[in-house]
């Protein structure tokens, strides 16, 4: 019998959903189990895979009700995250794994509450794409906000660029590319995500280096199969203008506003323009490994920001083309207005991968009505049609015969069919093809014989007509049907008469010999000895 502490856990894992309920019952049932203390029966979960080094350690300090937060239950602690701390868990019913988020309602503050928070997350959680993270669950759990998401394996793209340094051109372009389809999806949607930066774009997945880094923890590059998601859509908090969210909050780290818009430092509006603008710093980043603009603190990138002041692309990589260093500064133009959208962000970016940009719709016209006259004629029989789709298109006209002459309706033999007419009436049928001709093989170089075409008996007006009724009083018995000469019959008759004289020669050569009886059970006669003198 378990002791208390482990039938209390064994409750609280079926209830909490640690463990499957039929994996509960086992358990309890069998006796190979370690149930005389809880700690013993930790270790033999843990080494048996069933739970996680961090839900043992929760259950062995008394903590294991914390390990089910809002229906969810979590396998181990990822680290800090915007806002409070990630967890991965699993799905309640479909135990797949998820990131979940606890955050800190003071978080929030002060442009933005719990509330509004929520419902903002919730309503971007039907926006899916493949270059988005997927957000699967929002909520409140205990006056505590938490949000749920897919889990991604790879890294953000500044631990990317960190390890493998600036990117190529075709690169970064690509990855910019699936960067702008991601929000496009998102605008049309009616969802802004209102902080793009390296930091909020996951990448993956990695493949590990040789050489690992200074502390001696591998470093990764992308796989060949690595794609980009944009993380954050409908998580990110409302701030006030970032000047004043500055000043007001020291710990605001330097790349919470390397890439902010410039509108944003003076306005607190969050719009589809400031994520072109993200994109284009983004890209900068990706290509020269820096944020454009570059300080100590975040009130000295305010200040470059307002200014306008960052290094000029083509002096960091002279090596990039003239078109996509247009581009990129087209995305972080400084006036909102003359940035492109997200949607010719795409086609920009997808003609330097040598993707064409999508044909414009052709419009095509509808075809204009017919209007005939209406002369008065069929009025009574268009009437039903007008009373249900209105007026017709189309006027009914009268076809006037085009030959006046009048056709008796009478039945008319051949001899009395009119020229006119004549042409519309099927020759009679004709007699049936002779038989086929048997034509001696020849080799190779024999000419190719095809049957001649067949050519119909002329029709003959005199020929007597065939008189049925006189056939069909006839009780006379029918006359035989002479044998076509020359047809199969004659050959088969040819043949059978070779083979019969060819076996009658064969029983004549066999058995009909001086000498040979034809009986063979009777005793050969001796030879009469020749009598001598």
């Amino acid at each position: 019998m378990p002791s208390e502490s482990v039938a209390s856990f064994l409750d609280l894992a079926k209830s909490n959903r640690l463990l499957p309920a039929d994996q509960v019952e086992d358990l309890s049932e069998r006796e190979d189990v370690p149930n005389h203390s809880l700690a013993a029966l930790c270790d033999f979960l843990l080494d048996r895979g069933s739970i996680t080094p961090y839900q043992a350690e929760r259950i062995r300090s008394g903590s294991g009700a914390e390990l089910n937060f809002a229906g969810y239950p979590m396998l181990a602690e990822i680290g800090p995250c915007p806002g409070g701390v990630a967890y991965k868990a699993l799905h309640p019913s479909l135990r797949t794994p998820i990131v979940l988020r606890r955050l800190r309602a003071s978080w929030l503050a002060p442009a933005d509450n719990v509330a509004a928070y929520v419902s903002r997350a919730q309503d971007a959680c039907p926006v899916t794409h493949a270059h988005l993270a997927h957000l699967l669950d929002a909520g409140v759990f205990q006056e505590e906000p938490f949000v749920a998401f897919e889990t991604f394996d790879g890294a953000n793209l500044r631990t990317l660029v960190t390890d493998i340094g600036a990117m190529p051109a075709i690169l970064a372009v690509g990855y910019g590319r699936q960067i702008a389809l991601g929000l496009q999806a998102a605008h049309e949607r009616g969802q802004v995500h209102g902080d793009v930066r390296p930091t909020n774009v996951l990448v993956g997945p990695l493949v590990p280096m040789a050489k690992p880094r200074a502390d001696g923890t591998p470093r990764f590059r992308p796989g060949p199969t690595a794609v980009v998601k944009v993380l954050e859509l409908g998580l990110v908090p409302r701030r006030p203008p970032a000047v004043d969210w500055i000043a007001a909050d020291s710990t605001v780290e330097v790349d919470e506003v390397a890439y902010l818009a410039p509108e944003r430092f003076s306005a607190n509006a969050v719009e589809p323009a400031g994520d072109v603008y993200g994109l284009g710093a983004t890209l900068y980043f990706l290509m020269t490994g820096r944020a454009p603009y570059l300080g100590a603190t975040s009130a000295e990138v305010a200040t470059a920001v307002a200014e306008g002041s960052f290094t000029p692309l083509e002096s960091l990589r002279p090596d990039l083309g003239a078109y996509l260093i247009a581009l990129v500064a087209g995305l972080m133009n400084l006036d909102s207005t003359t940035r492109p959208t997200t949607a010719e962000a795409v086609a920009a970016l997808g003609v330097l991968v040598g993707i064409a940009p999508p044909s414009p719709p052709v419009k095509v016209e509808p075809p204009s009505p017919i209007v005939v006259p209406d002369d008065g004629a069929g009025g009574e029989d268009m009437a039903p049609l007008e009373s249900v789709m209105g007026e017709a298109d189309v006027t009914p006209l009268e076809v006037e015969p085009t030959d006046e002459r009048e056709v008796d309706s009478t039945p008319v033999t051949l001899e009395g069919v009119p020229s006119e007419v004549g042409d519309f009436i099927a020759e009679p049928p004709a007699a049936p093809p002779g038989g086929w001709v048997v034509v001696p093989y020849q080799g190779e170089a024999a000419p190719a014989y095809s049957v001649p075409e067949y050519q119909p008996p002329a029709w003959s007006e005199e020929a007597p007509a065939f008189d049925h009724e006189a056939a069909a009083e006839d009780d006379s018995p029918p006359r035989p049907q002479p044998v076509e000469k020359g047809g199969k019959l004659w050959v088969w008759i040819g043949v059978g008469a070779s083979l019969q004289v060819l076996a009658v020669l064969m029983w004549v050569y066999f058995f009909i010999q001086p000498g040979c009886s034809s009986t063979p059970d009777a005793p050969a006669k001796k030879p009469t000895p020749k009598k001598t003198k």
